[in-house]
């Protein structure tokens, strides 16, 4: 009963997404936010703010001094998100998905995923790329099941 009540505290926003993908410019992103949580912890990629060093140049030759790049950390009170485009043809692409470390196990990914089904429907594909975790594998496995178009691989 907690649980349900600590669910129904978290809401869900959509957004641009702050990271950039090489692959693609306009990256949307769902998220799901609670005023209530404690805040990140520093070593938590993605969602606190960190640096990045780059090391070698445009032309491909290692730097003397290497530069640093500002990664900017999500929205304050973000829990997960998931960040996805558009393909040709009606494919969703989700390019990344992830929780934070002391939230992970609530089910947080299934309702991102969730909202994803709800915006687009059982018409269009869904391409979840690379698969890194089983749980993520679960997720997509069962939306097979249910009669999804799903596309995928795992690595796991």
């Amino acid at each position: 009963m907690i649980r349900q009540l600590i669910r129904e505290m978290i809401r869900t926003d959509h957004s641009t997404s702050p990271l950039t993908y090489q692959r693609v410019a306009n990256v949307q992103r769902i998220f799901l936010a609670d005023d209530e949580s404690p805040e990140f912890k520093k070593g938590d990629v993605y969602f606190s703010p960190t640096k990045k060093y780059i090391h070698y140049g445009d032309s491909g030759r290692r730097l003397k001094n290497p530069r640093t790049e500002d990664v900017p950390g999500s929205a304050p009170g973000t829990v997960a998100f998931l960040d996805y485009h558009i393909l040709p043809g009606g494919t969703i692409y989700i390019d990344y998905m992830k929780t934070r470390n002391d939230m992970r196990g609530q089910g947080h990914a299934k309702k991102l995923v969730d909202e994803l089904l709800q915006k687009f429907g059982k018409e269009v594909t869904y391409d979840f790329g690379h698969i890194m975790n089983p749980s993520v594998g679960r997720i997509q496995k069962n939306l097979e099941s249910l009669g999804y178009s799903v596309k995928g691989w795992h690595d796991y």
